[in-house]
């Protein structure tokens, strides 16, 4: 049997997910929407493990149940993704990347969003496992508010 797993989003993210995907042992049909035909040029380069069953590039409104969603695309407007997700395609479980949204009002859709769904719903933070965060962590355990400032050019250790 199978497992069905949808990528919303194919760009550096959601080509790190496919890579994992088609190289593990579960047998797994994975499905992939992005509205950028570029995305899908590199597909040549993935080497899939035997039990992988292939893949698709599929539109909103097929009849598909998926097992795992995986929603890599930027934060701009994922609260709407999201709900448009949900509404089109039984979905058991959901990988949002951060960041989630962009505004206070929109992870607040979010948020109402998955207290209506019942499955499980996760936000994949890898850079939290960067050495500087537990020192951030040990810090804001101590205290109830923390003010960090950063003034450098690269942001993306504080999108987290």
């Amino acid at each position: 049997m199978f497992a069905n797993v949808l990528i919303v989003g194919f760009g550096n993210i959601g080509k790190r997910h496919f890579e994992g995907l088609i190289r593990s042992k579960q047998n797994l049909r994975v499905f992939v929407i992005d509205d950028d035909d570029f995305a899908f040029s590199n597909f040549r380069f993935f080497r899939p493990h035997d039990s992988f069953s292939g893949w698709d590039n599929i539109d909103f409104g097929a009849d598909i149940e998926f097992d795992l969603c995986i929603i890599s695309t930027p934060a701009k407007d994922r609260s709407f993704l999201l709900q448009k997700v949900m509404l089109q395609f039984r979905v058991k479980n959901f990988i949002l990347e951060k960041p989630v949204e962009q505004t206070e009002s929109r992870i607040n859709s979010i948020y109402r969003l998955v207290n209506s769904f019942s499955g499980r719903v996760s936000v994949n933070c890898p850079r939290l496992y960067y050495p500087v965060w537990d020192y951030i962590f040990k810090v804001s355990d101590k205290c109830s508010k923390i003010d960090l400032t950063f003034k450098k050019s690269s942001w993306g250790l504080l999108c987290n």
